[in-house]
């Protein structure tokens, strides 16, 4: 029912409108300018273009043919070959220790659901912008749910460190990076808080000053988990969110409530992984299971900064990470 409401305010917000209408509240709601006339109308054009595919969806999910639905966000005036462009390959982990639970020693049953953003563990949703951030906000974000969920701290730790300062250790500022040589880096050097060293979307040299601020963090340990979801959700029930990558499509981008749902569009295959995320909790609505998930492209975009993905599907029990701490 919350679903069905939400897609009727999106709706209502377009209904009544003309396409030009709808054209200056997106410029305005997102801070658009643009170089010159031609610009612009080039990416009216494109604006037209996802409007109508927004449209054309939501029909298909108002009868009930997919479990998401879709809306206007800052993404609506690129094309899927500029919003593919945003991403690249996520490195594969070379080193990180696989970790494979037997089912037999899976605590039984696992809750039905888990929810730790209901629970108050994780900080702010950040926008990476255009830098290929998501690496570094969701290994912060997994380390300060992991100090609420240890020591009751409700710390946001710097996602920005990691990008200036993980070079060492593999990772390539905003062109990419993973959770795996994040973690090592914080075993090594600990991390600051994103106030003592704050986030500025792009890539640049490690601050000496801020890193010799105290860092919250004194031990971590960390694995790879991969393929079962069962050894997933069993981390989440127990430990905290977990590391995940997955594949950003182009049809993603547009995702403003409701299930990710297309499989076909977004396969289960790890050559197609582009963009860290933190998987936060798990649940089942409609007999669709799904994954909850925290993201990095700012509070107006999904469910304020969140959406929720089917399971099995866009690769994202490929490459997992779990973090733990003492």
């Amino acid at each position: 029912m919350k679903l069905i409401l939400l897609l009727a305010t999106v709706i209502a917000a377009s209904q009544g409108l003309s396409v030009e209408e709808q054209w200056t509240a997106f410029k305005e709601n997102y801070g658009k300018t643009y170089t010159s006339y031609e610009h612009e109308k080039r990416r009216f054009d494109i604006f037209q273009d996802n409007l109508l595919l927004i449209q054309q969806h939501n029909s298909k999910y108002e009868k009930g043919e997919t479990a998401y639905y879709m809306g206007i966000t800052k993404f609506s005036d690129i094309t899927d070959e500029e919003f593919n462009a945003m991403f690249s390959k996520i490195p594969k982990t070379k080193n990180g220790k696989l970790k494979f639970l037997q089912t037999s020693t899976t605590p039984a049953p696992l809750p039905e659901s888990v929810d730790w953003k209901a629970a108050g563990a994780l900080p702010p949703v950040i926008d990476q912008g255009d830098c290929f951030a998501g690496y570094a906000a969701s290994s912060a974000d997994a380390l300060s749910a992991l100090l609420f969920i240890k020591h009751n701290e409700s710390v946001q730790l710097s996602a920005q460190e990691l990008l200036d300062c993980g070079e060492k250790y593999g990772n390539n500022g905003c062109k990419g990076g993973e959770a795996y040589a994040s973690f090592q880096y914080v075993e090594g050097k600990g991390l600051r808080t994103a106030s003592a060293y704050p986030f500025t979307g792009k890539t640049d040299a490690c601050n000496a000053t801020a890193t010799s601020a105290e860092s919250p963090i004194k031990f971590i340990e960390y694995e790879r988990i991969v393929e079962m979801d069962e050894v997933f959700q069993y981390y989440l029930a127990t430990r905290g969110p977990v590391n995940g990558d997955v594949y950003a499509n182009p049809l993603i981008r547009h995702y403003k409530g409701g299930i990710y749902d297309d499989a076909e569009k977004c396969p289960n295959n790890e050559s197609y992984l582009n963009h860290g995320v933190l998987i936060v909790g798990y649940g089942t609505t409609n007999g669709t299971d799904y994954w909850s998930i925290k993201n990095s492209w700012g509070t107006e975009w999904g469910e304020e900064g969140y959406f929720k993905l089917k399971r099995s599907i866009c690769g994202i029990n490929m490459n997992g990470h779990v973090a733990d701490m003492s």
